[in-house]
Order: structure tokens, then C-alpha cells, then sequence
């Protein structure tokens, strides 16, 4: 069975930490020393990741309306997951190679132990899915992906906020 209601919660907070993102963006003032490019780099993947998984939350619906059986709806909902993360991610790798001469040893760390294993352990959740080797589970990694990712949106919303505050020195 789809559960259609946690799925409209996922998609609602994911949509959150992209607007509250964007407002302390809007509203805050640059720490000293961040280059505006990483500040604008960490905003976008926040951004894209949240509208991803508030879209792939909502995704599952559609084939679920149409009659799917759930096994089939969490399989095409991977799949096209799957594609969509892999064309996004083709355009950040390429984005973060223009700037990573620009960044702080920060964003290496918690990119290195943080971001990069969610990322991989969400890319091989779906794998499973679309593959149909656990059916019993997949839905529990769907939204274990779905999960995983707003972690990774908690992140760069940490990240972005820190970029936007000035500490003053007495």
C-alpha cells in the first residue's frame, strides 16, 4: 500500500528548507572571506535537492492513480528517480570542479563525510529498488532515499546559514 500521506509530509518539508533557505539567503549578509560562487554553489544543490525530493515524493502518486501495483510503482518511481539524480549530479560534478579551488577545508570535510555517503548509499538504494531484488522493501527504501536526501538538504541548509552569518568580534 502507498502511503500517500507521508509522502505529501516529505514533499512539504523538503519544499521548506528550500524556501527558508532562500529567505536567510535573501535576508542575511555574507560572512567575510566566503566568495559569493561556493555561497551561490551550496544554495543551488540545497535547492535541487529539496525540489527533488519534494517531486519524487509526489512521484509514486502518479503511477499509484493509475493503477500500478505497488511493487511496479516503486519501481518506475527508482527508475526515473535514478535518472533524473544522475543528469543533476553531471551538472553539479561539473559546477564543483569550476570552483573547487574556491572552497573551505569545511566543505571538503563534511562533503567527504557527509554528503558524498548519503549520496551513495541513496543511489544504492534505488538501485535496489529498480532492480526488484527485495520487493518486501521497496517502499522502505524509497523512502529511506527520500530521507536520507532532506538529511543532505539539512546539511547545505546548515552550510548556507553559516555563509550568511557575520560573527562580530568585541
Amino acid at each position: 500500500m502507498i502511503d500517500t500521506g507521508e509522502l505529501l509530509a516529505l514533499a512539504q518539508i523538503a519544499i521548506a528548507f528550500a524556501g527558508f533557505s532562500a529567505l536567510v539567503t535573501v535576508l542575511g549578509s555574507r560572512a567575510a572571506g566566503n566568495d559569493v560562487r561556493i555561497d551561490a554553489f551550496r544554495l543551488r544543490g540545497l535547492v535541487e535537492i529539496a525540489l527533488m525530493v519534494g517531486a519524487f515524493s509526489l512521484f509514486p502518486i502518479i503511477p499509484h492513480k493509475l493503477s500500478f501495483a505497488d511493487e511496479t510503482v516503486w519501481r518506475i518511481s527508482s527508475i526515473v528517480f535514478l535518472l533524473v539524480r544522475t543528469a543533476g549530479m553531471y551538472f553539479a560534478v561539473r559546477k564543483l570542479r569550476t570552483i573547487a579551488h574556491l572552497g573551505t577545508s569545511l566543505d571538503y570535510k563534511v562533503g567527504r563525510w557527509t554528503i558524498w555517503p548519503l549520496l551513495l548509499l541513496s543511489y544504492a538504494a534505488l538501485l535496489t529498488v529498480a532492480s526488484g531484488l527485495f520487493p518486501s522493501a521497496n517502499s522502505a527504501l524509497y523512502f529511506a532515499t527520500l530521507y536520507m536526501d532532506l538529511v543532505q538538504s539539512g546539511i547545505l541548509f546548515a552550510l548556507v546559514v553559516s555563509s550568511v552569518m557575520t560573527i562580530e568580534s568585541k
